[in-house]
């Protein structure tokens, strides 16, 4: 048997399967967890996990990956065109680490981009909730997304994903098309897949002059191959490219002149990897070189042209010293270069880091977990980051408690940020502490033969937050002695936080046609010191799918509703609160095996995006009813 791990994928997070419901037999288990070659019911996994397969992926539009991720639980996604933040358990976007196969992409200045990962390429995403940074590292305090991306099977195949859609008023107009041919046999495999969307812009209100959204014109294509030396260890590779160029319109009221708003981006990623038996224990070894350039301009001053790139080595060996324990061992590498007008020149990066982790059966219904990582940086300090979780499983029923540290290392734009803004300037503060944070989480799961339910409780307070602030500088100018006022723009270690939170999970299968998922979600999230409510987050969330199965034609009904959302808008002065609910409609017909048309409206009831949320992101894109329709042929 070929080995077929991803081992620098902790136990947790290496989740494949049978996905949603619709595709599963009932004497299979609906999902399971491949950890150090040993098939896992995704109950038995130490942490709260979810994945979300590709059939379900399938079931979105496609626009990206983003939306895939707004009905997962404890996520929430606000977006603006490319300026999306993602964020779990009440967790700021730069707490959530998101990687693709285990590693990291490039950076803009802003941050990475998720929205420039092609859909079409993923097999399957996985989301681990809770601090995750002893197992990786830096930004892993709220959880981590992790992207799967398809690998070349046997045999010859191929696919193709067509669609078209626009909003009920005629804008946002969307062409996508996608595909893939796959060709292998036993020894050797390669896959190419390639991805082209194209998105007109969207206007809040159609007569403005501003665009709420750029327009969008993504492009993207993929290769991997991998090739097997003996029936144990196997070769694999991979190279990505993408690139992105958007427009939109600004409007400064003062000048009375419009404003160009470019975002561009040019990247390719390349990774190498060996997965094998070593002696008694299994290795893996994963590699990457990424590089991109990118340029973003919102307005005539605040510009930047930005090459980032990421080299990244991860190895890790597994081995079973003893029935009941099965041990991680890893060493990880990540040189960043960051050459950017934001921070006036270029700045480097370097992290060494080891790991640890022991799962260890204490019987045959108690499993103890315990991990610790220790990062070194080259230019702020070192962290270490311990996480211990205990679970008991009696019969059907799951008892989990546990503890985790993490961490979010500053950014190069907090540390090094020197850039004129139009209305200040951006200075950064090369003396800034780590974010930190302690979790502690409680969960009880019940699982039965037609689904399964679970409730967790968490809290995390989190120290040293990193926060942006305005000074007001006055100073004379020579020679005619003129004052003038300038605000300066810094970072500072200053806020602690305290989110508490309740997940309600559940997926069940009352019948073969029809099965349904959803949750419940409660943040209370607030300033440690002040006990103010932090803002930009919902204090609670609904999440429902249902999904009916009639002949040839599937059905999916989606609906969302977020309550006491906390923000300000573009023109309160204070924050406030204010709720917003959307409902999804979508129906798949497959006409034969290998062919399937597919339509759906999102935001069917047309409500409005209130202004605060409107302000912070949408929690859609584009935030009005949208209508699309296409095709998918696989052969």
């Amino acid at each position: 048997m070929k080995c077929r791990h991803l081992l620098l994928i902790s136990p947790v997070l290496l989740v494949t399967g049978y996905g949603s419901p619709v595709a599963a037999d009932e004497d299979v288990p609906r999902i399971v967890v491949t950890a150090t070659r040993t098939e896992q019911p995704i109950e038995d996994v130490n942490a709260s996990v979810e994945v979300i397969d590709r059939e379900e992926i399938e079931s979105y539009s496609g626009n990206s990956v983003t939306e895939v991720l707004k009905y997962a639980t404890g996520v929430e996604v606000m977006e603006r065109g490319n300026e999306t933040q993602i964020s779990v358990r009440g967790m700021s976007s730069g707490q959530t680490l998101i990687l693709v196969d285990g590693l990291r992409r490039t950076d803009k200045a802003s941050g990475s981009v998720i929205t420039n990962i092609q859909v079409e390429d993923i097999e399957r995403i996985e989301i681990v909730r809770g601090p995750m940074s002893a197992l990786y590292g830096s930004e892993a305090m709220g959880g981590v997304i992790n992207i799967i991306t398809a690998k070349p099977q046997e045999g010859t195949r191929s696919g193709m994903d067509l669609t078209v859609g626009q909003t009920d008023d005629g804008q946002r107009e969307t062409g996508i098309a996608g595909g893939f041919i796959n060709w292998g046999g036993d020894t050797t495999g390669h896959r190419v897949s390639f991805e082209s969307r194209s998105r007109g812009d969207f206007r809040t209100d159609p007569e403005s002059i501003e665009t709420d959204m750029r327009e969008e014109e993504r492009n993207n294509l993929a290769y991997r191959g991998r090739y097997a030396l003996n029936d144990a260890d196997e070769l694999t590779w991979g190279a990505e490219y993408a690139e992105q160029d958007d427009e939109g319109v600004g409007y400064d009221a003062k000048q009375d002149i419009e404003l160009a708003r470019i975002e561009t981006e040019e990247r390719y990623h390349l990774t190498a990897g060996y997965d094998g038996l070593v002696g008694s224990g299994i290795a893996a070894l994963n590699v990457g070189h990424g590089v991109a350039d990118s340029t973003s301009q919102k307005s005539a001053t605040d510009w930047d042209d930005t090459t980032s790139t990421k080299d990244e080595a991860q190895a890790q060996y597994t081995f079973w010293p003893h029935a009941a324990h099965t041990f991680n061992v890893g060493y990880g590498f990540l040189g960043e270069s960051f050459d950017s007008t934001a921070i006036g020149g270029e700045e480097t990066r370097d992290v060494h880091s080891v790991f640890l982790q022991d799962q260890w059966m204490l019987t045959n219904e108690v499993g103890l977990t315990m991990g610790a990582r220790q990062d070194d940086y080259s230019d702020f300090g070192s962290a270490t980051s311990p996480n211990v979780t205990l679970a008991w499983r009696p019969g059907p029923w799951t008892l989990r408690a546990g503890y985790g540290e993490a961490f979010r290392a500053p950014t190069m734009m907090e540390l090094y940020a020197d850039l004129l803004l139009q209305k200040k300037t951006r200075v950064g503060n090369p003396d800034l502490d780590a974010e930190t944070s302690r979790s502690v989480e409680m969960a009880v799961a019940r699982s039965f033969r037609r689904g399964n339910v679970e409730l967790a409780l968490y809290q995390t307070d989190a120290d040293d937050l990193i926060q942006s602030y305005d000074v007001l500088k006055t100073y004379t100018t020579t020679p005619r002695g003129e004052v003038v006022d300038e605000w300066i723009e810094s970072y500072t270690n200053i806020n602690s936080a305290r989110i508490r939170g309740a997940e309600l999970t559940w997926n069940v299968r009352p019948a073969t046609f029809w099965w349904m998922d959803g949750s419940m979600e409660y943040v209370d999230a607030e300033d440690a010191d002040t006990h103010e409510s932090l803002t930009g987050r919902a204090e609670r969330t609904v999440k429902v799918t249902g999904n009916l199965r009639t002949g040839a034609a599937i059905w999916r009904l989606r609906g969302k509703y977020i309550d006491d959302y906390l923000h300000s808008g573009d023109n309160a002065d204070e924050p406030y609160y204010s709720d917003f609910a959307t409902v999804d409609l979508r129906l798949d017909y497959r006409l034969a095996a290998s062919h399937t048309l597919f339509m759906g409206v999102d935001n069917i009831l047309d409500r409005d995006v209130p202004d605060n949320m409107v302000s912070h992101g949408a929690t859609s894109d584009p935030g009005v009813r949208y209508v699309y329709a296409g095709y998918r042929g696989r052969f």
